[in-house]
């Protein structure tokens, strides 16, 4: 069940589904985005969440829009979104967890956070925020979402790999997101200072270490000479060093698998195991434990697939034995999630909802007993239609079919 409350126009599907309330009230002004240094720009109106969800056995269903999120019935209905190459689209670029709130970050548009038991309503709904300027962000392309200072927070940069779409670099790169903006907000972050957008510099890449050090790359593109440097540091509120191209690789491949924690390492062997995969399976992991998605790789000892990617949560502390600690899906929703402790885990297949042909899962979080699970359609590098799904983690389906 959806309750509105910050809506201009009804979804198509919001005339058979139950709405609790609906309250139409215009768009909120626009706000300039600042230029670097200048500080963050003040919220304009007091900001309400754009829905409330109550999330159960029906799934939940949304869609990208140049608007914001979409309700719709399932992916199958989405708009006919032409392809485009993935950093030129709409879609779930990250997936940040913090307290009670999953954040999203949505390429080419803003931020999208789901609040557990806030604003109004019961203890399981889910209040939803977006914090959005796609005028400015249609622009430039998600290099990554994570926490600085306790903010949601998303580096941007100018892709011109697919295509020379002719924009500077983005004069404000990196954004936070607060409840209290219509829009993002500008954040300076001391690490990237000597990697200015002044002198020709844009930031490609982001990512923490299996060390625990930040390592970005700085791409010169401006100039007759194209220069890349590689930095790290200890702390993004410190200035970065530079570190050779070897390091820099080194460090931010997947954690190894005696690196996996035991219960992930669990979920992931049992995904291969019942689901056919060996090989090397990597898992792209996001965390209440994490300041930003971490990769993890392990191998499985089967006859069929050589390789295999999933989408994973874990969370290593504050979870009771009722609580999901891990889980780990692959692009067709098919998952195996672990609850207890690592001594005696209890482990449980399910699946996801169906999705048509064409379409894969790419991202999964926890939002109080809630799964979001990001969605995409794919052609190789490209992406169409793109949304997220919000169900009750109690409503996934059993896989019987394989459970032995």
């Amino acid at each position: 069940m959806i309750c509105f409350l910050l809506k201009a126009t009804l979804p198509r599907t919001l005339l058979w589904i139950p709405v609790i309330l609906f309250l139409a009230c215009s768009r909120p002004p626009a706000v300039e985005p600042p230029r670097e240094g200048e500080g963050p720009a003040p919220a304009a109106v007091t900001v309400k969440p754009q829905a409330i969800l109550e999330p159960g056995e029906t799934p939940l269903w949304f869609e990208f829009g140049p608007d914001g999120p979409v309700w719709i019935d399932n992916p199958g209905e989405a708009l006919l979104t032409p392809f485009s190459p993935w950093p030129l689209s709409r879609y779930a670029a990250g997936i940040l967890i913090r307290d009670n709130a999953l954040t999203l970050a949505v390429n080419r548009d803003g931020f999208l956070s789901l609040l557990s038991g806030q604003d109004g309503g019961t203890a399981g709904s889910l209040a939803m925020y977006r914090a959005a300027d796609s005028s400015y962000w249609g622009d430039y392309t998600t290099v990554a979402l994570f926490e600085f200072r306790g903010t949601p927070t998303v580096l941007l940069y100018r892709d011109d790999f697919f295509m020379d779409s002719g924009a500077e670099l983005p004069p404000v790169r990196v954004w936070g997101f607060e409840k209290e903006s219509p829009r993002p907000v500008e954040l300076l972050i001391p690490a990237f200072a000597a990697l200015s957008t002044g002198d020709g510099w844009d930031i490609e890449s982001l990512r923490q270490g299996r060390d625990g050090f930040w390592y970005y790359r700085g791409v010169k593109k401006e100039g007759s000479q194209r220069e890349i440097r590689y930095l790290r540091t200890a702390d993004l509120s410190t200035a970065g060093k530079s570190c050779s191209a070897g390091v820099f690789r080194n460090a931010v491949v997947p954690y190894t698998e005696d690196m996996v924690p035991v219960l992930l390492r669990f979920v992931l062997e049992e995904a291969g195991r019942r689901y056919g995969v060996a090989g090397t399976l990597v898992a792209e992991v996001v965390s209440p434990d994490f300041p930003i998605v971490r990769y993890f790789s392990t191998t499985v000892r089967t006859t069929e697939e050589p390789f295999a990617e999933l989408a994973g949560y874990y969370r290593g502390s504050g979870a009771d034995a009722a609580e999901i600690s891990a889980l780990a899906i692959l692009p067709d929703g098919r998952g195996v999630l672990a609850a207890g402790d690592d001594s005696a885990p209890q482990l449980d297949l399910f699946s996801l909802p169906p999705i048509p042909e064409g379409f894969v899962y790419t991202r999964i979080g926890m939002a109080g007993q809630a799964l979001v699970a990001a969605w995409e359609e794919q052609d190789g590098w490209n992406v169409g239609a793109a949304g997220f799904l919000v169900i009750a983690v109690h409503s996934i389906g059993v896989r019987e079919d394989v459970k032995n």
